[in-house]
């Protein structure tokens, strides 16, 4: 019982608030110059890297995770991410979904457009948008 007594004594208690404030502070301090990115930033970020991207040749590689595509083409060594794109016009209506292997893709630099060819019939679609 003496061993509390002295334990809870004021200078103890005055370290311990101390402590907590001091870990409250740190945590803000920490989420002011840390910020975390919301899936809005990260999805905006991944359409404008599509956006200054030249992609052009046959898809070799189609892979979908969590609403981003994945495309390697036959002609090209880099692994592009398409941002989540659908469209009302196409079956299926995503164009993750709708892509196939040996598809030609063509998207022009600075541009959001992107044109898929299979069988020689052409499907555009506007990359992170909902076309009606």
């Amino acid at each position: 019982m003496d061993i509390n007594r002295n334990f809870f004594n004021k200078k103890n208690v005055t370290i311990l608030i101390l402590i907590i404030i001091g870990y409250l502070l740190l945590i803000r301090i920490n989420n002011y110059f840390f910020r975390r990115k919301s899936y809005q930033d990260y999805e905006k970020e991944e359409k404008e890297e599509t956006y200054m991207l030249e992609i052009k040749g046959r898809i070799k590689y189609v892979h979908t995770e969590k609403s981003h595509t994945y495309v390697e083409l036959f002609n090209d060594s880099l692994t592009y991410s398409l941002p989540y794109t659908r469209s009302l016009k196409y079956s299926p209506n995503t164009l993750s979904y709708f892509l196939k292997i040996g598809d030609s893709i063509y998207k022009s630099k600075l541009d959001y457009s992107i044109t898929i060819v299979r069988n020689r019939e052409k499907t555009n679609w506007i990359l992170g948008k909902v076309e009606q």
